[in-house]
């Protein structure tokens, strides 16, 4: 059975991307992994993780795992979305873009079949 997956974790990792950042998720766990562009590297280039901090070594086998398994799909990146799309009144501003990017990810659900829930809390 698949996951199913709580739509705010998805706009939640989805609003604090960056340049240097990508999230993926799990399609059969619902697992929501962020890595940074220095661990996805290390773990392509197949570096020595004994040369980074203690720390970072865990990181880098999880970016391991999420880029040979097919089982992780990387959520829409900050390129993906089109804040221009997102242009509300400034005082609604904050609740419109939680809405749009909340469209964005149930779009992105859906086109990858996964399950999710609407979390009201």
């Amino acid at each position: 059975m698949k996951a199913i997956v709580s739509i705010k974790d998805v706009v939640n990792e989805m609003d604090v991307l960056s340049d240097e950042h990508s999230a993926f998720l799990n399609r059969h766990t619902g697992e929501l992994v962020t890595l940074s562009s220095e661990e996805l590297s290390a773990a392509e280039e197949d570096d020595n993780i004994d040369e980074y901090p203690e720390w970072q070594q865990d990181i880098i086998i999880k970016a391991k795992e999420v880029i040979n398994s097919d089982d992780y799909l990387p959520l829409p990146s900050k390129f993906d979305i089109h804040e221009y799309h997102m242009n509300g009144i400034e005082e609604d501003w904050y609740c419109f873009r939680q809405k749009e990017l909340e469209k964005i990810a149930i779009d992105w659900l859906e086109v990858n079949q996964i399950s999710y829930t609407k979390d009201n809390s």
